[in-house]
C-alpha cells in the first residue's frame, strides 16, 4: 500500500517557503497527522519541503528555542528524518506488519513474510540507521 501523507483530510498541503518556522511547521504536520511507521522508510517525495531545507530549518529553529520541552521535541523530528531517504519510491520500505498474513495454523509463512520484508529493506534500515546517528550527533548538543 502506498504511504500517502496527502490522503489524509488533516494534513495540511505543500506552502510555499516562508521562513524555517512556516518549513518546521509543516514538517510538524506531516508527522502529526500521518506519522511515519517506526520501521518503514518513505521517500524524500512525500515531505512537504527538500529534505535538507527542512534540516536547515529544525536547526536553526533548534538553536533559538529556549523551551527545552520544545527543543527536545524538534530534536527528535529532527534525527527522524532519517526515515526520508532519496530513491524509495511512492511504496515505502521496511517491515509492514499490516501486509504479513496472520495464519495460526501456519505461524512459518508469516514468519517468512517477515522475514522476507526484513531482507528486502536490509540495506535501507542500515542507511537510516547510519543518518540517524549522524543527524543526532548534529543536534545533541545544542
Amino acid at each position: 500500500m502506498e504511504w500517502n501523507p496527502a490522503s489524509k483530510k488533516e494534513a495540511t498541503t505543500k506552502k510555499p517557503q516562508s521562513g524555517d518556522f512556516q518549513i518546521v511547521c509543516d514538517y510538524s504536520d506531516l508527522v502529526k497527522y500521518n506519522p511515519p511507521a517506526p520501521e518503514m522508510i518513505y521517500d524524500e517525495k512525500s515531505l512537504p519541503h527538500p529534505k535538507e531545507t527542512i534540516k536547515q530549518a529544525l536547526f536553526n529553529e533548534i538553536k533559538l528555542e529556549k523551551r527545552k520541552e520544545v527543543k527536545e521535541a524538534l530534536k527528535v523530528i529532527y534525527t527522524e528524518l532519517a526515515h526520508f531517504q532519496q530513491g524509495i519510491g511512492s511504496e515505502p520500505q521496511g517491515v509492514d506488519v499490516s501486509k504479513l498474513d496472520f495464519d495460526e495454523n501456519n505461524l512459518e509463512k508469516t514468519l517468512q513474510q517477515f522475514k522476507d520484508q526484513m531482507e528486502r529493506s536490509k540495506n535501507w534500515r542500515s542507511v537510516v540507521s547510519n543518518e540517524r546517528e549522524k543527524l543526532y550527533q548534529e543536534v545533541n548538543n545544542l
